[in-house]
């Protein structure tokens, strides 16, 4: 392994997160607003799914595991 390009490969690597910068705080309130919005869809689309398989496969109320 070359120790000449270190810096390269870890910028490389690294694509996000990128450095907030003070002038990017509405970026930053923004950012967490979409991560509200993602949790909040990721809750829906797990409860779409379980409904799905609830539906696709009645449950066996016998099975015990």
């Amino acid at each position: 392994m070359s120790h000449g390009q270190p810096a390269q490969c870890f910028e490389q690597q690294v694509i996000f997160p990128q450095p907030v910068q003070a002038q990017d705080l509405d970026t930053v309130l923004s950012q967490e607003v979409l991560e509200e919005d993602l949790t909040k869809y990721l809750e829906e689309f797990l409860l779409d799914m379980e409904a799905e398989i609830l539906q696709n496969e009645p449950l066996d109320l016998s099975y015990k595991g």
